[in-house]
C-alpha cells in the first residue's frame, strides 16, 4: 500500500474520531424524575460543552436543548433570570438537588425492597445513594432503613445475631449471603451429605422466641424512631 494512502487513510479515522468523540461526552435529556443524579449530569453538560468550545453565552442558551418534561418548563419559565453560567448552574443545583429531592430520596427509602437476585452489597449501594440525596447521617435511621429493605431470610439473621448498628447488619448479611451460596452450590451436587444434614435442614427455621422477641424490640423502637427537622418516621416492614 502507498505512503498517500495510507496518509488519506489516517487522515479518514482522525476526521471520523473528531465526529464522533463528542458523541461519547454528549449528555443524556435530564429528566427531573430522580434517576439522574443533577450534579453529574451537569458535570457532564459542562464537559461536552468544553469539548465544543461553546463559550458561557452558549452553555446558557443551548441548555435547554438537553432538557425536557418538567426541566423544560422550569428552564423557559426561569430563562430571563439565567443572565450569566453561574447563575444559571446555582439555580439548577437549587431546583433539582435541593429539598425536592430529598423529599423523593426519602420516600424511595420508604418504599425500597431488596429484588429476588439481587445481592447484599448491589442493595447497599442502592441505600447509599439515597442516603446521600435524603441527608441520612444518622446511623440507627440507616440502620432501620437497611433492615426495611433487605429480604426476610437477611432480617431475621440480623435480628437473631443482634447487631447494633448499620455496618454490622451489612457484614451478617454479606456473611449469611456467602453462606447460602455455599450452600445451595453443595446441595446441587449428586450424593451430596448436606442434604441430610439437620443443621442445613434447619437453616432456614425460625427460633420463633427469640426471633418475635427481636421483631417486637424493633417495631416498638421504629415508633419511636423520629429524626429532628424534617425527617421523616423510617417504617419497618418485615417479612
Amino acid at each position: 500500500m502507498s505512503d498517500i494512502t495510507n496518509e488519506k487513510i489516517e487522515q479518514r479515522e482522525f476526521s471520523n474520531s473528531n465526529i464522533f468523540y463528542p458523541r461519547l461526552l454528549e449528555p443524556e435529556l435530564f429528566v427531573d424524575d430522580g434517576e439522574i443524579e443533577p450534579s453529574a449530569w451537569l458535570r457532564r453538560y459542562e464537559l461536552f460543552s468544553r469539548k465544543n468550545g461553546w463559550n458561557e453565552i452558549d452553555k446558557v442558551d443551548l441548555m435547554e436543548i438537553y432538557l425536557s418534561d418538567k426541566a423544560l418548563n422550569w428552564f423557559e419559565r426561569q430563562k430571563s433570570e439565567f443572565r450569566t453560567w453561574p447563575i444559571l448552574k446555582e439555580k439548577f443545583m437549587d431546583k433539582f438537588e435541593g429539598q425536592e429531592m430529598e423529599l423523593r430520596a426519602w420516600k424511595n427509602l420508604q418504599n425500597l425492597r431488596q429484588e429476588e437476585e439481587e445481592e447484599v452489597e448491589e442493595l447497599v449501594a442502592k441505600l447509599e445513594k439515597l442516603f446521600k440525596k435524603a441527608k441520612v447521617m444518622d446511623e440507627t435511621v440507616r440502620f432501620r432503613c437497611l433492615l426495611s429493605s433487605i429480604a426476610p431470610v437477611y432480617q431475621r439473621t440480623i435480628l437473631k445475631r443482634k447487631a447494633k448498628t448499620y455496618k454490622d447488619a451489612i457484614l451478617i448479611a454479606t456473611d449469611e449471603e456467602k453462606l447460602g451460596k455455599i450452600y445451595n452450590y453443595d446441595a446441587k451436587k449428586p450424593n451430596s451429605s448436606k442434604k441430610d444434614d439437620p443443621m442445613f435442614k434447619n437453616i432456614n427455621n425460625e427460633e420463633n422466641g427469640v426471633y418475635e422477641m427481636l421483631l417486637s424490640w424493633l417495631e416498638r423502637g421504629a415508633n419511636n424512631a423520629k429524626v429532628t427537622g424534617s425527617t421523616p418516621v423510617v417504617s419497618i416492614s418485615l417479612g
